[in-house]
């Protein structure tokens, strides 16, 4: 074990001293996953994901600034302070998404670009510095993923092999630490120790003879261009096909030209080295490629203008509207004769990522108020909407046809997504049936996405059918039964959705002589000799749905509540739907059978 350690992990000294700040975050991020996995933090699915994200972002930043600053030759501690102070701020946006509209993605992906830009701000970096350094700075973080892989496996491995050799058992948590640790704090470190100190140190234009460059432009000259340059026929072959026919384009056309100009683009970067010494395809492409983004550009510019039109503005819209203007503009500097300094394509996504990332103008808060503008003027056209109010509640539900309805429901549900449905709110103020005021009444995970319900007649949280809540069990944590003397157990047994019938196991798990039969939430157990056990499904529902979603994963053994057959269920896993009346309706039920320890009973 110590010799896998020493082989996996960097000199921890070295990268503290240059990445403090970067390290601090990688090593939260772990104390935070390894005390979330033991259940020592009461978090959910949401504080884990600003918290996780909110460290990486730390993380990046810091990297990106330490970077800025040893090639400036700042003062380390200077830097350190206001490394600190950006930190600071971003954990802001983190701890206040709604109201800074932050985009996360947005945010994520413009910092990852700025730390390979970070060294390289000034008037007078040099392509290959530039290159040279992007080039062993991400191929040394796909190393550090392979060290965490290598780290996770082997440890796994070793624990596999002592609880198999010498019946110690390791509980599966164990196995969720180690690989928790790998890509929490073993492969950043990793990676943080193989950044690039030598800011100056250049590839060397032409042929490339270096391992790991000869293989870059292997990759980019007989994989990455063949492919792009098919791409381009096929999208000018459509082009050309909808301008005979008088046609739009099609919705999706959009992401297509995206992920087309994003490859394009990396592949662009990719062969800068060896763009005269990889053959004539190669050097046509690096010559015209941003020419050759025009026509799609185009096409991107018709399918999103139609899609925002139809239906409003999203962030996924945003990122398709931010690629458009990224290539359109680096072929306006292309034309111009600008695109010399390769920087100019990374550097110029980082920060229109960057600038979408928070604020009114950003991805979240623009497409919030399109999607907002919009239901009003669905309502408007409805009659159900005047001078900033909302005037009937009746119309609401019945005005709207079923295409309007569609809409509102999913402008509504795209509000709850993001925790903004009180931007609607003052359009209740003075109405008797108001939601958010019933909403504050019941505490109920839930309870203003129904009202909500209520009051437009459409479906609106995620896990709502109707005017039902969906909840479930699956057990996948450690637990332990006392099952006593001369008992068996055999299954899984499992009731599909909406069935009555019970799908036994097949083989040996499946006993002879059983007949079982549901009814709603009580489900009978019969053998051949006409004994029987009857068992009570709602009390465990209804735990279920009270229970938070973390808690959801312990197994329950449950008793026959009549009947003198001596068995017994192991519930393994349950889904249901709840209603506001207190209904419930079983959806799926999986459980194991304990038993007498003998073929049948």
């Amino acid at each position: 074990m110590r010799t896998l350690l020493a082989a996996l992990m960097p000199d921890v000294t070295a990268v503290v001293a240059r990445f403090p700040l970067a390290v601090l975050a990688a090593v939260a991020l772990a104390a935070f996953w390894l005390l979330d996995l033991d259940k020592a933090l009461n978090t959910s699915n949401w504080q884990e994901l600003r918290l996780t994200t909110g460290l990486v972002a730390a993380f990046l930043l810091a990297m990106a600034l330490m970077l800025i600053f040893e090639a400036g030759g700042l003062s380390r501690l200077a830097g350190q302070g206001l490394a600190l102070a950006a930190q600071g701020a971003t954990a802001l946006l983190f701890a206040y998404p709604a109201e800074s509209g932050l985009f996360i993605p947005f945010l994520l992906a413009g910092l990852a670009i700025s730390v390979g830009l970070a060294p390289y701000l000034g008037r007078r970096a040099q392509n290959g510095a530039f290159w040279q350094f992007n080039h062993q700075l991400w191929l040394g973080a796909l190393v550090a993923i392979a060290a965490g892989l290598v780290f996770a496996g082997g440890v796994s491995i070793l624990l596999a092999s002592i609880d198999y050799l010498f019946n110690v058992h390791v509980p599966r948590n164990v196995y969720l630490k180690v690989w928790t640790l790998a890509f929490t704090l073993i492969a950043p470190l990793n990676w943080l120790s193989m950044v690039p100190a030598d800011f100056k140190d250049r590839v060397i234009e032409g042929e490339q003879v270096a391992f790991t460059s000869h293989a870059v432009a292997l990759i980019g000259k007989y994989l990455l261009v063949p492919l792009v340059l098919a791409y381009t026929l096929i999208l000018y072959a459509y082009a050309l096909k909808i301008a005979l026919a008088m046609e739009l384009p099609r919705g999706q056309v959009g992401h297509m030209v995206l992920g087309y100009g994003a490859v394009g683009t990396i592949s662009w970067l990719v062969v800068w080295p060896s763009r005269d010494a990889s053959g004539p395809l190669v050097r046509l492409f690096w010559r015209h490629w941003f020419w050759l983004t025009v026509v799609p550009l185009v096409l991107l510019a018709i399918a999103i203008w139609r899609r925002i039109a139809d239906y409003g503005l999203t962030e996924e819209r945003y990122l398709v509207v931010l690629a458009g203007v990224w290539l359109g503009a680096l072929a306006l500097l292309h034309g111009l004769g600008r695109l010399k300094d390769i920087r100019w394509a990374p550097g110029l996504l980082a920060a229109l990522l960057l600038a979408g990332a928070a604020g009114p103008w950003g991805a979240t808060g623009l497409s919030l108020r399109s999607q907002v503008a919009e239901l009003r003027a669905l309502l408007e056209r409805a009659g159900a909407f005047e001078n900033g109010r909302i005037v009937s509640l009746a119309a609401l539900k019945e005005k709207p046809d079923k295409r309007a309805k569609r809409r509102i429901g999913s402008i509504l549900r795209y509000l709850a997504r993001h925790r903004r449905l009180e931007l609607i709110a003052p359009w209740f103020a003075g109405l008797n049936a108001d939601p958010f005021t019933a909403a504050r009444k019941n505490h109920e995970r839930g309870a203003l996405e129904q009202a909500m319900h209520e009051a437009f007649g459409v479906a609106i949280g995620r896990g709502f059918s109707g005017r039902k809540l969906s909840f479930s069990l699956h057990a996948f944590e450690p637990a332990y039964f006392a099952l006593g003397t001369a008992q068996a157990i055999s299954g899984p047994y499992r009731i599909s959705p909406r069935a009555r019938r019970v799908q036994p196991p097949r083989g040996e798990g499946r006993l002879q002589g059983l007949t079982f039969k549901r009814e709603g939430l009580r489900l009978s157990v019969k053998a051949r000799d006409g004994s029987q056990a009857i068992f009570d499904l709602e009390p465990l529902a209804r735990a279920t749905r009270e229970r938070a979603p973390k808690q959801r994963g312990r197994a329950a053994l449950l008793a026959p509540v009549e009947g003198e057959l001596e068995v017994r269920l192991l519930v393994i896993s349950l889904a249901a739907l709840g209603d506001e009346n207190g209904d419930l309706e079983l959806l799926e039920f999986s459980f194991w059978l304990v038993h007498e320890a003998r073929s049948s009973p």
